[in-house]
């Protein structure tokens, strides 16, 4: 897993984020919406690859029909998922990842990559690929407040 291959396909697969990150800024936005008016219908609990073609790109026909699944309850809901929008990228920013859940990323490079590569990837050798040379120690903030927290 570990070879040169993958390492240049990862980096052309972060340049299709330019594509994914909007697609799934809508899903979360519209996951948000689904939720905010209670309205009973399966939202972020639907598994990620759904809404992935099997190349890992934004399978749009599966969000439009997801769309018209809450449109029935919500008939304004394009100005809605805008209202979620904004609301979401106020509290959490508009970095790539801010509010869209790790899995739909990784499920989406997992898709991308056993496209280029001969032997199929399972979801924890990515994982375990990613996080190999990510370094935690950035994160000791964390843990100090996770303390703070705790011992309140």
């Amino acid at each position: 897993f570990y070879h040169r291959g993958c390492l240049f396909s990862i980096v052309h697969f972060l340049r299709t984020c330019s594509t994914l990150s909007p697609f799934f800024n809508k899903l979360f936005a519209l996951h948000f919406t689904v939720q905010k008016y209670s309205l009973g219908i399966e939202n972020v609990g639907r598994r990620p690859a759904k809404f992935l073609n099997s190349q890992g790109f934004p399978n749009w026909d599966t969000y439009n029909n997801y769309v018209k699944e809450v449109k029935f309850y919500i008939p304004s809901l394009e100005y809605k998922i805008s209202e979620s929008l904004r609301q979401l990228n106020t509290v959490y920013g508009t970095e790539i990842s801010s509010f869209v859940c790790g899995k739909y990323y990784i499920n989406a490079l997992k898709l991308f990559l056993n496209t280029k590569i001969k032997k199929g990837l399972n979801e924890d050798e990515i994982k375990a690929f990613l996080i190999s040379g990510l370094d935690i120690s950035n994160l000791s903030y964390v843990k100090t407040k996770l303390i703070a927290y705790i011992n309140k």
